[in-house]
């Protein structure tokens, strides 16, 4: 199954997308709803209460979110790599939505790195 199709992340399924998987754990979503319907845009779950009714609150013991951050400062306590920019973020958010499942398959998300957001094509993101 391709990386799109396994949201939400971390163990406990504290992460609705992989682009707040991207952003710093102080800044991800405190509370959101667990739908059954794909953001094809973000890779995760809808959080908008629109198909399902489940608040997933993350101040709940067992709930936390504060691993597996992206943010400025030395590694370790539970960051796990540098702050990104939002243009990298959203360059790495199209690059997974590309990756098929198996070679030679054209994954269902896929396509031109701006086929959902509008987000430039990988060869024109400059690094800041």
């Amino acid at each position: 199954m391709g990386v799109w199709a396994t949201g939400p992340f971390l163990h406990n399924g504290s992460v609705p997308d992989l682009y707040e998987m991207l952003i710093p754990a102080s800044q991800r979503s405190k509370k959101f709803f667990v739908e059954r319907d794909f953001d094809p845009v973000k890779i995760g779950i809808d959080t908008s209460g629109k198909s399902g009714k489940f608040e997933f609150d993350t101040s709940l013991t067992g709930n936390s979110n504060a691993g597996h951050s992206s943010q400025t400062g030395p590694r370790g306590n539970g960051v796990v790599g540098p702050l990104l920019t939002e243009q990298q973020r959203w360059a790495l958010v199209e690059y997974l939505k590309s990756i098929p499942e198996t070679d030679a398959q054209v994954s269902p998300f896929g396509g031109p790195p701006n086929a959902r957001t509008g987000n430039a094509p990988w060869g024109k993101v400059k690094a800041q």
